[in-house]
């Protein structure tokens, strides 16, 4: 049975949910091991919660941070927020390091830690309904919304920079980004599996999408799981995607996995397209949304083709006159659409990265001869490795911080073929042993930075290459380290 929304809720998150709940009550909105939540009991858990949030005085322009790994009370809390014209934002490091966002409130699920900085609410089994309301009596008992472009979650990126950035979404922005992706998310025909972590800004995306286009979401990583879940989707960061299905080939084949956050090797695609008949690589931005995507399926003769998948907008690559070039020629990639952000909160000052309506991304890219967007890395210290944003002049400076290292210059491995890696070039002392500080500086790394952000080598040189600003040229360590390794006959 169809109910009819009143105009209290046009253009909304919140009036297209109870459009979904209200047409499809007893479908499933939650597929998880434990059960199912349907989407009738999805929005009686947002009123139940939206009533303690109204407790504890959260009102209209009230921002909400939560700590959560769970991820239906992540979309919980968004959507019940959604309703009172409140604003979500994830409670992280980053939050806690920054001044642009700050929260009234702090909530966390059972299951993470607090802060000893601020006290945290915790959301547990008596925020859950004492009893199941229809949708019509749901939607008649909420209050008029008229808050369609207050500012509904704010999400951070490292923008160009390296440097976390804080963004506002609003509720239309949110609505619009997840109504552009029903191609994707197919009502009553799609079932995602979500590997990015809960309360992160490509969970929130991917979740949203499902919900608002009446799709379900499987709440879990377990493969056996999707099969009997039914998955016909799977969406994750390359490291992501290896973190959980390993070296394994998944028989059958899932329908369709989306991974994003990095341009895919050849030999990558090959091997993914033994798990799933359909891969796409996608690229986008918190700033735009997806932007671009490649299909790779395998033909008859079971060789891999490619086609351009649907996006929203438009993506250019240009010169430094900001003019689109042509077929073959690097450029810089830039993006413009009708739900992109036009700057970063709490900059006031005029930003190179939003001009005219367009993003321009810090990416640099050519189209190809078949019109595919082949990205061929950051214009600034940003460097993408298998997804995960590395800040090269970080690492810099930690090796620089090891006794007998006067200068660093950390770039990713430009070897064709080569792994997602860092390689660094260091500029040693005098009378110093070289072993040693290798090894001090890989230790400092690892335990500063973490593995991912470690160079797998460190190689001694006597000078770095640098800019016109005395600034290490990356590009130009890279190519000293190919034309190294060609007369070492090493590629």
């Amino acid at each position: 049975m169809t109910h009819e929304i009143n105009d209290n809720y046009v253009n909304s998150v919140g009036r297209r949910f109870l459009e979904i709940c209200a047409e499809q009550p007893d479908f499933p909105a939650f597929i998880h091991e434990r059960g199912t939540i349907s989407y009738a009991q999805l929005a009686n858990l947002c009123v139940s919660y939206g009533a303690r949030l109204a407790e504890l005085g959260v009102k209209r322009g009230s921002i909400v941070a939560l700590n959560t790994r769970d991820a239906p009370n992540a979309v919980v809390v968004l959507l019940a927020l959604a309703f009172t014209g409140a604003r979500l934002v994830t409670a992280n490091k980053v939050l806690a390091s920054t001044k642009a966002v700050r929260p009234d409130f702090f909530l966390k699920t059972p299951e993470v830690q607090g802060s000893r900085q601020v006290v945290f609410q915790t959301i547990d089994a008596s925020w859950q309904p004492t009893r199941l309301a229809p949708v019509s009596e749901i939607i008649a008992g909420l209050p008029r919304q008229d808050h369609a472009t207050d500012p509904l979650i704010y999400l951070h990126t490292s923008g160009s920079t390296g440097t976390p950035k804080y963004f506002v979404l609003s509720d239309q922005m949110v609505l619009r980004r997840s109504l552009a992706m029903s191609r994707e998310f197919e009502r009553k025909q799609t079932r995602v599996a979500i590997l990015q972590n809960a309360g992160s800004r490509p969970f929130y995306a991917r979740a949203m999408a499902a919900l608002l286009n009446g799709c379900t979401i499987v709440d879990s990583t377990n493969t056996d799981f999707w099969y009997r879940a039914g998955v016909t989707l799977v969406t994750g960061a390359l490291n992501q995607i290896h973190g959980h299905i390993g070296d394994r080939i998944l028989s059958p084949r899932f329908a369709n996995l989306e991974v994003s956050g990095t341009e895919l090797r050849a030999s990558q695609i090959a091997e993914l397209l033994k798990s799933f008949v359909q891969v796409e690589n996608a690229y986008g931005a918190g700033e735009t949304s997806k932007s671009y995507g490649d299909i790779y399926a395998l033909d008859e003769a079971l060789e891999i083709k490619c086609e351009r998948g649907h996006c929203e907008g438009e993506i250019q690559v240009v010169d430094d006159a900001d003019q689109p070039v042509s077929a073959g020629t690097v450029g810089r990639v830039r993006v413009r659409n009708g739900f992109s952000i036009q700057s970063y909160l709490g900059n006031n000052a005029p930003d190179s990265s939003f001009r005219d309506g367009w993003f321009y991304s810090g990416d640099t890219a050519v189209w190809t001869k078949d019109d595919r967007l082949e990205l061929l890395g950051r214009i600034d210290n940003v460097i993408n490795l298998a997804g995960i944003k590395v800040n090269a002049l970080l690492v810099d400076m930690v090796i620089e911080s090891v006794d007998g290292i006067s200068r660093a210059a950390t770039f990713k491995n430009p070897k064709p073929g080569a792994a997602d890696e860092l390689i660094a070039f260091i500029v040693l002392g005098p009378a110093v042993q070289k072993e040693y500080c290798i090894e001090q500086a890989r230790h400092m790394c690892l335990q500063k930075l973490g593995a991912q952000a470690t160079p797998a080598n460190f190689w001694p040189v006597n000078t770095l290459p640098l800019t016109e600003k005395h600034e290490v040229d990356r590009p130009a360590c890279a190519k000293l380290l190919l034309a190294r390794a060609m007369e070492l006959g090493a590629i």
